[in-house]
């Protein structure tokens, strides 16, 4: 009798973990997919593969998606700190899918718009998401897909974007530059890239990518006094 009684209780607390628990023996799938949009976030499209690569895009403008990077968690959970904003995303496997944490993820440092493609105005400085997501497992395709998307940036002299003029702004804060803000990637702009990529101890090359835009956007809001 109490043989069938351990008996069934082990098979409950089995049945119990098969149920509620994550599958982490099952190997994780290569590419996930964001099951819906999220309208209070504002987050349309995202996937996130195996390696860690992020697409996201906001349901305003699904072709100007944003990317970040964060080790895939294969066990448990991973939370990647983002700049010194205090940003954070934290990413978990679960039974049917991955779970995706943004907590204050500033975006709009690395908005890029293209005059060519017409993408619209730029939103507005200080934009964040903030939130839950759930991803579930797609075919490679779905997040290759998607990283085409990103529009690729390296801002160089004779360059002509929106973003440049919000690049000069934020070098205009930190005393990098002292012209007018505008559209236009001029000498003087690379000037004051490379004294702020001297500052920050990496190749003054005058040219801005991504992650540097993003970078002078975070020291722009903090008056350039640190992190």
């Amino acid at each position: 009798m109490m043989s069938r009684i351990a008996s069934g209780l082990a098979t409950a607390t089995i049945s119990v973990a098969l149920v509620s628990g994550p599958a982490f023996g099952a190997e994780p799938a290569s590419c996930y997919t964001l099951e819906k949009a999220t309208p209070d976030s504002g987050v349309g499209i995202m996937t996130i593969d195996r390696s860690g690569s992020i697409t996201y895009a906001k349901t305003v403008n699904p072709y100007a998606p944003y990317t970040d990077s964060c080790e895939f968690p294969e066990n448990g959970s991973v939370t990647c700190s983002l700049e010194c904003d205090g940003g954070r995303i934290t990413l978990m496997r679960v039974r049917d899918g991955l779970l995706a944490e943004f907590s204050n993820r500033r975006v709009e440092s690395v908005r890029m718009e293209s005059v060519v493609t017409a993408l619209g105005a730029m939103e507005a400085d200080g934009a964040v998401i903030d939130g839950s997501f759930f991803l579930k497992p797609a075919p490679d395709a779905v997040c290759q897909a998607s990283d085409k998307l990103a529009q690729p940036l390296l801002m160089e002299p004779g360059d002509l974007y929106p973003a440049v003029k919000r690049l000069e702004k934020y070098l205009l804060v930190g005393g990098y530059f002292a012209d007018a803000p505008d559209w236009y990637y001029t000498a003087e702009t690379a000037e004051a890239v490379k004294l702020f990529q001297s500052e920050i101890g990496v190749e003054p090359t005058g040219k801005t990518d991504r992650d540097l835009l993003a970078l002078i956007g975070v020291h722009a809001t903090y008056a350039f006094g640190g992190c």
